[in-house]
C-alpha cells in the first residue's frame, strides 16, 4: 500500500477508535440510566417492584410489564456494549481481521438505536473502505 493510502486508512482507524470510545461512554450512561430508573421504580409505590393495593387494571399491568422489559433491554444492551467495545477496540487497534468483522457487527447493532445511529453508520462506512480493508488484510491472524 502506498504511503498516502496508508495514512488515509490510519486516520480512519483512529476515527473508528474514537467512535468506539464515544459509544463506550454512551453505554456507561445507559447503565447509569437503567440503575437510576430501577431505584426510582423500587421507591415508587406504583412502581414495577411493588404491588398496589387492590387489583391492577390491564392497562396498569401492561405499563409495568412494558417498563420492566424496557429496563431489561436497555441494561442488557448497555452491559453487552461495555464488554464488546474494548474487545473490538483491541482488534481494530491491532489490525486483526476478526476485529474488523466483530466491529462491523457491533456497528450494525448500533444502527437500530436512536442516539448511536450516526456512530454505527460512520463505523460501517469506514470499515468498508477499500484502503481500510487492505490494512486488515495485510495483517492476517
Amino acid at each position: 500500500m502506498d504511503p498516502t493510502r496508508r495514512q488515509a486508512a490510519d486516520r480512519q482507524i483512529i476515527a473508528i477508535l474514537v467512535s468506539l470510545s464515544v459509544a463506550f461512554v454512551l453505554h456507561l450512561a445507559g447503565i447509569a440510566s437503567t440503575l437510576l430508573n430501577l431505584v426510582q421504580e423500587a421507591t415508587d409505590p406504583r412502581g414495577i417492584f411493588t404491588l398496589a393495593s387492590g387489583t391492577l387494571t390491564d392497562e396498569e399491568m401492561g405499563e409495568r410489564v412494558g417498563r420492566a422489559v424496557a429496563f431489561f433491554v436497555c441494561g442488557a444492551y448497555s452491559g453487552l456494549g461495555l464488554l464488546w467495545i474494548p474487545i473490538n477496540a483491541f482488534g481494530v487497534y491491532s489490525r486483526k481481521r476478526w476485529g474488523r468483522a466483530s466491529t462491523l457487527a457491533y456497528f450494525a447493532t448500533t444502527i437500530v438505536t436512536c442516539c448511536c445511529t450516526p456512530i454505527g453508520a460512520y463505523g460501517i462506512y469506514a470499515l468498508m473502505r477499500a484502503d481500510v480493508k487492505e490494512l486488515f488484510d495485510e495483517r492476517r491472524t
